[in-house]
C-alpha cells in the first residue's frame, strides 16, 4: 500500500511541475540611462560653464566645466535660448544641462536624440 501510494504522489509530482520563476522584468530606464548609447562626447568652448540642474540659466548649478574638456552628452532638451540657441545638452554622469551654444558642433539636435524626460 505505501509503495502504491509512493507511486502515486510521485506520478502526481512528476504530471504537474513546479512552474519555474518567472523572468525578473529588466528595470525601467531612467533620465540618466534612457538615451546613453546614442550620445557623444562633446567638448566645451566656454571658458567655464556652470551646468545646471534644470535646462535653464536660473536653475541650481550642480557642477562647472572647463574649455576644452570633453563631457559624455546624452540627448538634448529644449530650454531657455542663449544666443538663438534653445538646445541644452544633457551630461548623464552629473545630472545637468548645458546651454548647446557652448558644446561643439559634435553635439547637435541632428547628432543627439531628444531626451525623454522635460526638465526646464
Amino acid at each position: 500500500m505505501k509503495l502504491l501510494l509512493t507511486l502515486a504522489f510521485l506520478t502526481a509530482a512528476l504530471a504537474n511541475p513546479v512552474p519555474e520563476a518567472e523572468a525578473e522584468a529588466a528595470p525601467a530606464p531612467n533620465r540618466l540611462t534612457t538615451e546613453a548609447a546614442q550620445g557623444q562626447y562633446c567638448k566645451i568652448l566656454a571658458s567655464t560653464l556652470n551646468c545646471r540642474y534644470h535646462a535653464n540659466d536660473k536653475s541650481d548649478i550642480i557642477t562647472t566645466f572647463s574649455k576644452g574638456q570633453s563631457i559624455y552628452f546624452s540627448c538634448y532638451s529644449s530650454g531657455t535660448c542663449v544666443s538663438g540657441n534653445c538646445a541644452w545638452d544633457y551630461a548623464p554622469d552629473y545630472d545637468c544641462f548645458v546651454s548647446a551654444h557652448y558644446t561643439d558642433d559634435k553635439c547637435t539636435t541632428t547628432s543627439l536624440p531628444k531626451c525623454g524626460f522635460s526638465k526646464v
